[in-house]
């Protein structure tokens, strides 16, 4: 008897070693099943080096400027060629996905680029704003769909290739987009309310540099153009001030 139950107990543990193979082989199974799902990319994953048509960007319109003095080198050599690129797959002609692009080649042959966030109708100016030597750009930027005459300012310092940086580049120190006020460098907001078109450069008596005289609207956007308030603001090295 005693026998019995030893055969009996050896073959309940065959079937539960049995069971527990077939268990561990079928969850071995799901994770290859799990992993092999993992490293096939689904439809909505599938990738493609084509370029589609709505990510090609169109190039509304250019514009060469030459004979300028960006790094304060040559003889006004330099050439900038400003471009509006927009992403316009709807059709409607609007700019809601574009960027202003500014190129820049100097007279050495070295080239850089910078993009503006801004679209719009533009006014391009140069100005000697941060050195004696060399011009900066100025750009006010007509603020797309508005029709009250709002704008966008932007400096652009230039440099060159020179003994302390061998690559050219753009520093942007002025942007009057978004809704925080610029303030000066003594804590002073360099414009009242939004700014509008009419931005012009100025000489500054008894000093080196020019200004940017800024026109805005004050406290309002009503009333007539006349009423704009105005403004002239002058780089001191460190920042923005607004002179009286």
């Amino acid at each position: 008897m005693k026998k019995k139950y030893v055969q009996v107990a050896l073959i309940l543990l065959v079937i539960l070693s049995v069971l527990t193979g077939c268990r561990q082989g079928q969850a071995d199974n799901d994770t290859a099943k799990g992993l092999s799902s993992a490293n096939v990319p689904q439809d909505s994953e599938i990738e493609s080096s084509d370029e589609p048509l709505w990510a090609q960007p169109m190039e509304e319109h250019g514009q060469l400027f030459t004979g300028l003095n960006l790094d304060g080198i040559g003889a006004y050599d330099d050439e900038a060629y400003v471009s509006l690129y927009c992403w316009d797959d709807n059709g409607f002609g609007r700019y809601d996905a574009s960027e202003l692009v500014v190129r820049i080649r100097f007279g050495t042959g070295d080239t850089t680029a910078y993009i503006v966030h801004a679209v719009g109708s533009y006014q391009f100016y140069t100005a000697k704003l941060f050195s004696e030597k060399k011009d900066a750009i100025v750009l006010e930027v007509n603020t797309q769909y508005a029709n009250s005459g709002l704008v966008s300012v932007f400096a652009l310092d230039v440099y060159g290739s020179d003994g302390t940086d061998p690559f050219p580049s753009v520093v942007e120190r002025l942007n009057t987009t978004g809704e925080a006020r610029v303030l000066s460098a003594d804590g002073e907001e360099l414009y009242e309310g939004g700014i509008i078109q009419g931005t012009t450069i100025s000489d500054i008596e008894s000093k080196p540099l020019q200004g940017i005289v800024l026109h805005s609207s004050g406290d309002g956007y009503s009333g007539p153009i006349s009423d704009r308030v105005s403004q002239t603001i002058y780089w001191n090295g460190y920042g923005w001030i607004v002179l009286n």
